[in-house]
C-alpha cells in the first residue's frame, strides 16, 4: 500500500483501507476530489468524519488523521480547505522517503 510513492506497508498506517489511501493519493497527485468522509477529515470536521465513516475507516480514524498531519500540506485542516486545494489545482507527491513536494498547479 502506497501514499503516492511512500510505502506504508510496514507502518502504523498499514491497516488504513486501501481505497482510502488510493483516494488520498489521487487527491494529492492528480487533484481528484475525494468523498465526504475524507473531505471531512481534511477539513478538520470530526463530526462529519464520524458520521460518514464506514466501519473500517472509523476504526482507523486516528491513524488517518495522523497520516494527514504527517504527510499532507499544511493547507488542509480548516473548513473548506479541500475545496480551496481543488480550486487551485495544486498537485503534490510524497516520495519514497516521505518528503512532500509540489508538482505544479493550474497557475
Amino acid at each position: 500500500m502506497k501514499l503516492c510513492d511512500l510505502d506504508l506497508s510496514n507502518s502504523q498506517y498499514s491497516n488504513i483501507p486501501d481505497n482510502t489511501i488510493e483516494d488520498m493519493t489521487r487527491l494529492l497527485k492528480y487533484n481528484v476530489p475525494v468523498g465526504g468522509f475524507l473531505t471531512a477529515v481534511l477539513d478538520n470536521d470530526l463530526r462529519g468524519a464520524l458520521c460518514r465513516a464506514d466501519l473500517h475507516n472509523r476504526a482507523e480514524l486516528r491513524n488517518i488523521v495522523s497520516l494527514v498531519i504527517e504527510y499532507f500540506p499544511s493547507t488542509f485542516g480548516s473548513k473548506g480547505s479541500t475545496d480551496r486545494f481543488l480550486e487551485e489545482g495544486i498537485r503534490y507527491n510524497v516520495t519514497h522517503d516521505g518528503m512532500l513536494f509540489r508538482i505544479d498547479s493550474k497557475g
